[in-house]
């Protein structure tokens, strides 16, 4: 959704810095699927706010620290060569 948003508003010319806030609520006692099948351990805690970020483009390389926050609130530490979203 971040991605999108950028093209929306920058078709507006309106151009970055951005701001990304990321809260997850409800999370506590729910896994996270990986591509594998293998469930992770049970998210440990029910809301959480994985970051403020501030970035001068929005990229899948700027997005990474949230999603490794993300992968965090299961107990897993995010794979390096793992694809942004879903793999194709």
């Amino acid at each position: 959704m971040t991605n999108a948003t950028q093209v929306q508003l920058c078709q507006h010319g309106v151009e970055g810095p951005w701001v990304i806030l990321v809260s997850v609520y409800g999370a506590k006692g729910f896994r996270m699927i990986l591509g594998d099948g293998y469930p992770t351990a049970l998210a440990f805690r029910n809301n959480v706010l994985l970051g403020q970020h501030i970035v001068e483009r929005i990229d899948n390389e700027t997005l990474m620290p949230i999603a490794e926050a993300f992968w965090l609130l299961f107990g897993v530490h995010r794979p390096n060569n793992r694809a942004l979203g879903a793999e194709r």
